[in-house]
């Protein structure tokens, strides 16, 4: 049983490998899994730490990011095993895969600056979620690409309230 697992561990690496130099659907949602990963963890720390005027609403918003973050892991998650593909399901792999940065310093960070990393991460985690979309559209996934397409509305929605505190943020 063990080399039955281990034969497969093996070619699921190896099939990984060529996904992510030649992308897939499947490829960006496993970095959109392991990014939604870390910034669950991310907005638990920033709503923990937000001081001042701002924190009373952010914390909230905070709290919904939260609920939504961990709703769209499993449901992208079971959407990929409807497509039959693998999903990044240890820290390991949630760690090689997100493309999230994290700052233990981020503690000590005033709100706006803690509000300003939001942005900057979900302008990040669009990137990805936009190369899936359009990944899933020419794969013929349409049940993937609707809901990624409802992923990146909202993202938008929420980029747009932090926007109208800090002021519009781009990536560098």
């Amino acid at each position: 049983m063990a080399d039955l697992i281990e034969t497969k561990y093996q070619a699921e690496i190896k099939q990984s490998e060529i996904d992510h130099h030649t992308p897939t659907a499947g490829a960006m949602c496993g970095h959109i899994i392991s990014n939604l990963w870390l910034l669950d963890i991310k907005w638990h720390q920033s709503k923990w730490y937000l001081k001042g005027n701002l924190a009373p609403v952010f914390t909230q918003i905070y709290q919904k990011l939260n609920n939504e973050a961990q709703q769209q892991i499993d449901t992208l998650g079971y959407l990929l095993r409807d497509e039959a593909e693998i999903v990044p399901a240890t820290m390991q792999e949630f760690n090689q895969y997100t493309q999230i940065k994290e700052d233990p310093r981020i503690k000590y960070y005033d709100a706006k600056d803690i509000l300003k990393t939001t942005v900057t991460d979900l302008l990040m985690a669009d990137l990805f979620i936009t190369r899936a979309i359009k990944l899933a559209e020419k794969e013929d996934k349409p049940a993937l690409q609707n809901y990624l397409t409802q992923m990146l509305g909202g993202n938008l929605h929420h980029i747009r309230q932090f926007e109208n505190v800090v002021g519009e943020i781009k990536l560098e």
